[in-house]
């Protein structure tokens, strides 16, 4: 009988064979997603995780396990894993690089739409950028905020005693690492305005 068993099992065609070996990739695929769902859980209750700790952790065990199923199922399909890895990780190199190139346009523009929607300071305040650690401090009239800087004009006296204007541009994330000091001023207007972003006109900056 086992003799008959084995015949039968040789004249099972191949694309069977494929089926059932993608199914199980499948299956064993959910069973590590539910272990590390549980595992994450008991990191959670332990207090090992909290927060962004909880997200990250969640996302790249789930990415990583679904990419080694996604090249196990390949290679089942006659595919050189070898040739996946290496576009794979041309991939991530690529985004690497352009991360680190953007991060700061990134950051800035973020910045900004946050500045927008708490609305620390307005255009036309007057506000001072305080560093307690060196007694670094910037200070002037806010009168422009773009995706990338917050401009503001500050009055100084130069060598032969005669005050002029000096323009600050400073990007928008500087303002999420100093204590900021702010007062209204005489042309203060609010932040939003037609085009999203705000600006103050010749007129009412003089």
């Amino acid at each position: 009988m086992d003799v008959a068993l084995l015949d039968s099992l040789k004249n099972v065609p191949e694309e069977i064979w494929l089926l059932a070996r993608i199914l199980l990739i499948a299956v064993l695929t959910w069973i590590v997603l539910r272990l590390i769902r549980r595992v994450t859980r008991q990191l959670i209750d332990r207090k090992l995780l909290t927060g962004r700790g909880e997200i990250a952790f969640r996302g790249i065990s789930r990415v990583l396990v679904l990419l080694i199923a996604g090249l196990f199922m390949l290679e089942q399909l006659g595919v050189s894993t070898g040739t996946v890895w290496a576009a794979v990780s041309a991939v991530l190199v690529m985004i690497a690089v352009g991360f680190v190139a953007v991060w700061s346009v990134l950051s800035n523009a973020l910045c900004s739409m946050l500045l927008l929607i708490y609305a620390p300071f307005r255009v036309g305040d007057d506000v001072e950028l305080v560093d307690p650690a060196n007694g670094f401090k910037l200070a002037g009239r806010v009168i422009d905020l773009n995706l990338l800087f917050v401009t503001l004009r500050e009055t100084v006296t130069g060598p032969d005693g005669e005050h002029e204007d000096v323009t600050l541009r400073l990007p928008n994330n500087l303002f999420f690492q100093r204590a900021i000091r702010s007062r209204p001023g005489r042309s203060t207007v609010p932040l939003t305005d037609a085009g999203g972003l705000a600006t103050v006109t010749s007129k009412k900056s003089a």
